[in-house]
């Protein structure tokens, strides 16, 4: 092993104490030999001495000098030496390995960091990677600079919703796209985060649902007024006194004059709508069986609000992790129930999931990786 440096005037020599047949005995040597030598561009040559001791010498390069290093053979009579591609070959098989799990696990952000990967790829994850934060438009302009034959069938559905969500204006989308959202979130134990996608999601479907059955017409950001406006007066006062009392747990305190539009409240407001003003739901296009599925799951979700608020999604420090989530008392106790849940919500409102956008951006990263690699395996 030479040093960098002009005209090879300094040459060290390394003692390798193992036995030079051992690669399991030489590899530690050929570490703190390799550990040892600096330089933008270091070159290893593998000629004579043992299969053991060129092999170590040929790995041990790959991962000291990564890209910096270049491994050589000089065959016998040969004027100029081989570069032998061991490094780049390993190193282009890692990172793929790489790409493929962090695509696999939804870390697109990760993926539009690193700068080893190409340019297109990149752009793809960073557009999914704004997708998860809500940045519609910004995802969809990235996603319309990723075009490359290898990929663009998979992009045309990205593509559609991208266009859809970029609008602002279509509600059922947004909705959706916090269930996918929510989604990744869990099965990247990211449980704070998720158990906020789950709570909006549940007060997101509440409030449209309860617009649609009580005929409010300020849309979203109206909703508040409209429905402490819609629970005052003497015709709503069974319905106070029904919501009030379950949430304080109190008989004794003085029913309000009117009821905030909390989560609670909302899920609250269900049950009471399904249990005595069932026609009300009904006229929304809610039947007792869509209408009995969402006061069964918002029920089932309120256990979480309680979680939720202690946590750092609200008001507390508290920790959440998936275990805390399934052993609530009431709550859901499976990853299923607690997903079947949130579906009930939007198949109330006649949402569908056609198919999980964040896989198809997996897949898209992955297949475009593979074909700029020329990777056929």
């Amino acid at each position: 092993m030479k040093r960098d440096h002009p005209g090879l005037s300094c040459i060290e020599t390394y003692l390798i104490t193992s036995s030079p047949n051992d690669l399991n005995a030489v590899l530690p040597e050929y570490a703190s030999l390799c550990g040892s030598v600096a330089g933008e561009q270091v070159y290893a040559l593998c000629t004579g001495g043992t299969p053991a001791c060129n092999m170590a010498l040929s790995l041990r390069s790959v991962e000291f000098f990564g890209e910096a290093g270049t491994v050589m053979h000089v065959a016998e009579n040969a004027a100029r030496p081989t570069h032998l591609h061991i490094g780049q070959y390993l190193l282009k098989q890692h990172r793929r390995a790489t790409l493929e799990r962090l695509a696999a696990r939804g870390d697109f952000d990760a993926i539009a960091d690193d700068t080893g990967y190409p340019e297109t790829i990149r752009k793809l994850a960073r557009a999914a990677a704004m997708r998860m934060n809500f940045n519609f438009m910004e995802s969809l302009t990235l996603l319309q600079h990723c075009n490359h034959p290898a990929v663009n069938t998979l992009l045309e559905p990205l593509l559609e919703e991208g266009r859809r969500l970029a609008g602002e204006n279509d509600r059922k989308a947004a909705l959706a796209e916090v269930y996918w959202s929510a989604l990744l979130k869990w099965r990247r134990d990211e449980c704070a985060d998720f158990l906020g996608r789950a709570m909006r999601l549940m007060e997101g479907s509440l409030q449209d649902i309860l617009s649609a059955t009580l005929h409010f017409k300020g849309g979203p950001d109206k909703f508040r007024q409209e429905f402490e406006d819609w629970t005052q007066g003497p015709q709503r006062e069974n319905y106070r006194s029904h919501v009030f009392r379950d949430i304080t747990r109190s008989k004794k305190k003085n029913v309000p004059e009117t009821i905030s539009s909390t989560i609670p409240a909302l899920i609250l407001t269900v049950s009471y709508l399904v249990n005595y003003e069932p026609a009300l739901l009904k006229r929304a296009g809610l039947d007792a069986a869509k209408a009995g599925a969402v006061a069964a799951a918002v029920g089932k979700m309120r256990p979480l609000i309680e979680l939720r608020n202690k946590s750092i999604m609200a008001h507390g420090f508290g920790g959440v992790w998936k275990k805390s989530i399934l052993m609530q008392k009431n709550g859901p106790d499976t990853e299923e129930a607690l997903f079947g849940y949130l579906q009930a919500l939007l198949n109330a409102q006649d949402i569908s999931l056609s198919g999980n956008p964040y896989e198809m951006y997996a897949h898209a990263v992955v297949s475009l990786n593979r074909e700029l690699n020329h990777d056929t395996d």
